[in-house]
């Protein structure tokens, strides 16, 4: 495997793992424990969308895009998530 083909490999694991680390909030959040805040998720949120828009119109990478897609939607999940939870309490 030559450099190129390692960082690539490299750069789609950490998407993955990025990926994964989104579960355990919203896995607490479908039990109703309030894990996570509102301002910094909306932030990341609007972050990930832009980026997201980013990769897919202006650098136009299946890899980037797909990653910071899945990235923008998790945030957007423990968002819409955390929003459900304050208005329930």
């Amino acid at each position: 495997m030559n450099l190129l083909n390692a960082l690539i490999f490299l750069y789609a694991c950490t998407g993955i793992i990025s990926s994964l680390a989104y579960l355990p909030t919203i896995r607490e959040q479908l039990r109703g424990k309030k894990s996570a805040t509102i301002s910094s998720y909306l932030l990341w949120t609007i972050t990930g969308f832009v980026s997201f828009l980013y990769a897919l119109i202006i650098i136009k990478d299946f890899l980037l895009t797909t990653i910071n897609a899945l990235s923008f939607a998790l945030c957007a999940i423990i968002l819409l998530l955390a929003l459900i939870l304050e208005r329930e309490n």
